[in-house]
């Protein structure tokens, strides 16, 4: 072989990635000459072919299976997400249930646990289906807040079921027609403002201010100082429409335990 054969041989080979003896950076008894590195790579790169071949056909498989398996996924989570909805969507309407028995039974201590229990519902509230976490202001943990700072100012809360009863009917009102209130000092101060429009005569003595309700006794007097206690007929109209829907919701036990409450009078 001439001289310049052999330095093609070794151009091609080095084009191949051969490189000669002295610059073999791996084991000295692995290094080949050009001509077999050559003749190697002519021998191995069929097969090396065939290889990619079979490894490309590996991997387009496993690519299917990947896309099968996501599909997969993907319809197992969105499946789960339904199922999370509507044990979601069944435990609130048993708190809304459980929450009409309390107002019916009027046990504020019930109630008052039930509105904790929608708090920690809440948190729970599944995605709603463009994967963003839904709103629902009431019944959440700033409400709760907002309520417990109301009621400090609102000592008459619980302790006059007709004051109470008109409060929750005007609260559940309010977030219905306006949500964007729901869990606002706003919200309650229109809770505040109705209940006083409606009880007046409870919030125009100072001492009585103090505690929330308001009775003098200038309006009634007890059955022996010889005056009338105020009865149904005594009620303004709207008081009226309230009495007879508070008696079907079982809050009071007649008209007279009613008139009592709102006038204050024993």
């Amino acid at each position: 072989m001439s001289d310049q054969e052999q330095t093609q041989i070794q151009e091609r080979a080095s084009r191949m990635g051969w490189v000669d003896k002295d610059a073999f950076r791996g084991d000295p008894e692995k290094w080949i000459d050009a001509e077999a590195f050559i003749k190697r790579g002519d021998e191995e790169l069929p097969i090396l072919r065939e290889r990619n071949k079979a490894l490309d056909a590996k991997y387009q498989k496993l690519a299917r299976d990947f896309e099968e398996v996501r599909d997969t996924l993907k319809q197992f989570a969105e499946h789960h997400k339904n199922v999370s909805k509507r044990e979601y969507e069944k435990a609130k309407a048993e708190l809304q249930r459980q929450e009409k028995e309390a107002v019916s039974l009027a046990d504020t201590k019930k109630f008052d646990a039930i509105q904790l229990e929608k708090a920690e519902l809440e948190k729970l509230k599944p995605e709603d289906t463009n994967g963003t976490p839904t709103q629902s202001k009431a019944g959440s943990k700033e409400d709760y807040k907002c309520f417990e700072a109301w009621k400090k100012d609102a000592p008459w809360w619980e302790k006059d079921r007709a004051m109470t009863a008109y409060a929750k009917d005007v609260a559940n009102e309010l977030e219905r027609n306006s949500p964007h209130l729901v869990a606002t000092d706003e919200f309650y101060a229109e809770v505040t403002k109705a209940v006083k429009e409606e009880f007046p005569h409870k919030f125009e003595n100072p001492k009585r201010k103090e505690a929330g309700l308001v009775h003098d006794g200038s309006d009634e007097t007890s059955s022996g100082s010889g005056k009338k206690k105020k009865t149904y007929n005594d009620l303004p109209a709207d008081a009226k429409a309230y009495c007879d829907k508070f008696l079907k919701q079982g809050l009071f036990k007649d008209k007279q335990a009613y008139v009592d409450e709102y006038f204050g009078q024993e």
